[in-house]
């Protein structure tokens, strides 16, 4: 018997490390020795297991064949707990080969047997995996509430390994019905709890934090969580909580945060969006400084209009024949040539008068 299980286990071992075929093969091993040893209710496990072992690797035929023994075995058994597994792996089995009318069926059956004769932990995996097939079908009321209970269920066992990917399926049927403010509730709510922790997950709750017209709640995270070091000290990500301070109109801050990002990124649009924050508070030396070092550092998209936003600083400076030249610049792009053809027009009444 050791041996059946030691089979069994290396074909666990093998199937998490992605070599399907050597853990079915495995698997087959310990087959062999529970059906000569007429272990029914062992070798319904290997079945269910070769099943999910097929089905991970997309070989939809296996998966089914192997099923069907499960369910058959099962019923045989009469153990309604096993019944309900086999079920819900045929729901899957349906699922990723987008037979939906079949993987709701399923599904349906497995929950209604689980939530009589079920453990937690195995009702709390089928209504995730129901959820996720409702949220597929944009049937998002009903993958809201069933992805609901299946957190529920996951926090009550302390199942937290879990919980990211259920709560990142809720907020995205949050998003699917319009409600970005109760997504991000949702989403804030596993934040405070620890649930959300990686960097795309923080990063994400900023982004929705900024489409729900809340900077400043996003901004301070950013802060928060770029000292803590779980979001990376990247020009991408200074850039962000650049936008988000500006949003919230803490132009000072937002200064700070794209100061930092333009020094580590190799282009000059960030100088150059930091140019357009002096111009808004009136910093016209500040604003000239920036708008060079934008264009030094080249990449920048609509050249033309950083010269003609230089040409007004240069103006305010009370510095005509520098603004002039740059004016003449901003003329030589296609965008820009009516502007700035206006404003040279300006300076020449200006300085005859």
């Amino acid at each position: 018997m050791f041996t059946a299980f030691n089979y069994r286990h290396l074909g666990n071992l093998q199937h998490e490390q992605g070599f399907f075929d050597k853990g079915v093969s495995l698997q087959r091993k310990g087959l062999k020795i529970h059906l000569a040893m007429k272990d029914t209710l062992l070798i319904a496990h290997c079945y269910l297991r070769i099943s999910v072992f097929f089905r991970e690797s997309m070989d939809i035929d296996s998966a089914h064949f192997y099923s069907e023994k499960t369910i058959a075995l099962s019923f045989y058994l009469n153990d309604q707990g096993y019944i309900a597994r086999a079920y819900r792996n045929l729901a899957i089995i349906y699922l990723v080969s987008k037979d939906y009318t079949n993987s709701v069926l399923y599904f349906i059956k497995a929950i209604k047997i689980q939530e009589q004769y079920g453990s937690e932990r195995e009702v709390a995996f089928t209504y995730s995996k129901y959820g996720l097939l409702l949220l597929q079908q944009k049937k998002y009321n009903k993958a809201i509430y069933y992805l609901k209970k299946s957190i529920k269920t996951t926090v009550q066992i302390k199942l937290l390994k879990n919980l990211p990917v259920l709560y990142e399926n809720l907020e995205l049927a949050q998003k699917g019905l319009g409600q970005y403010k109760n997504a991000v509730t949702i989403t804030h709510l596993a934040y405070k709890r620890q649930i959300i922790t990686t960097e795309k997950g923080i990063l994400n709750l900023v982004n929705l934090y900024l489409s729900v017209g809340t900077p400043f709640k996003a901004a301070k995270i950013m802060t928060e969580e770029i000292k803590s070091g779980r979001i990376s000290h990247t020009s991408k990500n200074w850039g962000l909580l650049a936008n988000a301070w500006t949003q919230a109109q803490e132009f000072n801050s937002a200064i700070a945060a794209l100061t930092t990002a333009s020094t580590l990124h190799d282009k000059g649009s960030l100088h150059q969006q930091l140019g357009r924050i002096y111009i808004e508070q009136e910093k016209w030396s500040e604003a000239i400084k920036a708008f060079n070092q934008a264009i030094a550092k080249g990449g920048i998209k609509q050249q033309g209009e950083t010269y003609i936003l230089l040409g007004m600083s240069h103006y305010e400076l009370d510095q005509p024949q520098l603004a002039k030249s740059t004016f003449l610049k901003a003329q030589k792009h296609p965008k820009t040539r009516e502007t700035a053809l206006q404003w040279l027009d300006y300076l020449d009444h200006s300085t005859a008068n």
